[in-house]
């Protein structure tokens, strides 16, 4: 509320969100010319990407480990919530993104462990030891953000789709061996394709009988004023 009564102050129209706790909506504000945002205490985001960390129900104590993790939205809110007593491990292919997430990190005066490396590769997580939950934020076809980036259906064609989607099931298994026996393994991806959402899903409870799905979330532009995100949350087998 400190920071909505902030912005309006600062002439922007704010109201909480409604989807996540800490979610301020700012529709058609600037971000950076957010003193806020500037200084350190907020970060822009859309709200499904939000809904996606508390979906992890991290924990403050917790080890969290997030796949796919620039530009560092998701990471950076993981470790707020898991606090100075948890650890958040950002694993991210690119240098770049890499170099995204640490700047997020920084600015917010959060504490991460950013690593960059292929997660595709089991030995790129294996020395990383097991977690309370593991996040695979994983590349899709991003046509979710079409409500801010029109021209992406323009830009994605059907063998994208397939493409992606094998990706996706490469990441998932090495990821999902790095969760604790009774931990949480959520898989998120801003599209709406049945081959990146529900049938990703069922073809990995299908090839693994460790995993026991929790909780299936479609967010809509349409019905949730978000992007077009898809959440799903498994739990493993204790043995």
């Amino acid at each position: 509320q400190a920071l909505v009564d902030e912005l309006h102050r600062a002439g922007v129209d704010a109201h909480p969100g409604t989807l996540a706790p800490e979610a301020v909506r700012a529709p058609g504000a600037d971000p950076r010319r957010l003193a806020a945002v500037n200084e350190g205490r907020a970060r822009p985001q859309d709200e499904a990407s939000m809904v996606v960390a508390h979906e992890t129900q991290a924990a403050s104590g917790e080890r969290v480990l997030e796949v796919g993790a620039g530009p560092g939205g998701k990471a950076t809110h993981l470790a707020a919530m898991v606090g100075r007593t948890g650890e958040v491990v950002a694993v991210e292919l690119h240098p770049h993104r890499s170099r995204l997430v640490r700047e997020a990190a920084a600015q917010l005066g959060v504490t991460l462990d950013v690593r960059t490396g292929d997660a595709t590769d089991p030995s790129t997580l294996a020395p990383l030891g097991d977690f309370d939950a593991v996040l695979v934020d994983a590349p899709c076809s991003d046509l979710g953000v079409g409500r801010r980036r029109p021209e992406i259906r323009w830009r994605r064609r059907p063998e994208d789709v397939v493409a992606l989607s094998d990706l996706q099931r490469r990441l998932l298994h090495p990821a999902a061996d790095r969760v604790k026996p009774g931990g949480r393994l959520v898989y998120a991806v801003c599209t709406w394709t049945r081959a990146e959402t529900v049938g990703q899903v069922r073809r990995l409870l299908a090839e693994r009988d460790d995993l026991e799905l929790e909780l299936e979330r479609q967010l809509l532009p349409d019905l949730d004023g978000t992007d077009g995100m898809y959440l799903a949350r498994f739990r493993r087998a204790v043995a």
